[in-house]
């Protein structure tokens, strides 16, 4: 709510649109730096703060392409270093820690995607794909846990919010061939062979590969999810339901050619009226 609200006072207040994102970009750095070397007991005060103000960069990021005077395009690199620096967290980070970092940087790249193919995201493409690719390709099991469950819906869910968003408002750079790396080959398998190291792929198919191997995951966490909390269900429930429209963001031909994740697909979907 606060981040809508600031998005109206930048709208309403132009000139300060470009002040308002620095102030927020600062916030947000300075809680990071805090929370990396805080006292386990001071963790939570940063928290708060660290999502409050990456959220606030968000909406103010969102409005860009219709704000007439624009922002310094230091700004929006600043903003993509730093939800870069978010999202880089290892195994070993608490997962409140872990959470509050991931859920921020993807809020930050979702608005980023707004920017447009012409104006922004295609100079970014490479790094952008990339991270798609390592947040997508993870080839960990299925959480055993209700704990490590939230963990992993709360994580991933703004992850495939990022990349709708990136999809919707960019559809052009969807066919574009890049250089595939290792993490990008190494892709879940899929009805089409993943492509080896150093050959080029589609953005859209990049994508789709990744999105395939989180399917296998939201299905996977099906096994015990009847002795979940029921908030626990929901978070599941909203994953699915940001896979689905992730999926629905590629181009049908780029679907077509995925007939494996079409038949998940269709048992996420249902999963979502049945109960489980």
């Amino acid at each position: 709510m606060a981040a809508i609200c600031l998005r109206c006072l930048a709208t309403a207040v132009p000139d300060k649109h470009a002040s308002m994102l620095r102030a927020f970009l600062n916030s947000a750095t300075m809680e990071y730096a805090e929370l990396s070397s805080c006292k386990p007991e001071e963790v939570k005060l940063h928290l708060g703060p660290l999502q409050g103000s990456s959220f606030g960069v968000a909406g103010l990021l969102a409005i860009v392409p219709s704000c007439e005077l624009g922002v310094p395009s230091q700004l929006t690199k600043f903003a993509l270093k730093t939800a870069k620096r978010l999202v880089a967290v290892d195994a070993n980070t608490n997962a409140g820690v872990a959470v509050a970092r991931t859920e921020s940087a993807w809020a930050m790249i979702s608005a980023l995607m707004e920017l447009g193919p012409t104006f922004w995201v295609e100079r970014k493409l490479t790094d952008l794909v990339s991270l798609f690719a390592q947040a997508m390709n993870e080839s960990a099991a299925p959480p055993t846990t209700e704990r490590n469950v939230v963990v992993l819906c709360r994580t991933k869910t703004y992850m495939l919010a990022a990349v709708s968003a990136f999809a919707t408002h960019n559809r052009s750079l969807l066919s574009t061939e890049i250089a595939t790396s290792s993490d990008q080959a190494g892709a879940a398998a899929t009805s089409t062979p993943p492509a080896a190291a150093g050959s080029a792929v589609t953005v859209a198919t990049v994508l789709g590969r990744g999105l395939d191997n989180i399917l296998k995951l939201v299905l996977g966490l099906s096994s015990s999810i009847s002795s979940y909390q029921a908030s626990t269900i929901d978070l599941i429930n909203v994953f699915k339901i940001h896979l689905l429209y992730a999926f629905k963001s590629l181009p049908e031909v780029c679907l077509q050619s995925f007939y494996r994740a079409h038949a998940h697909i269709y048992s996420a979907w249902n999963s979502l009226y049945d109960g489980t």
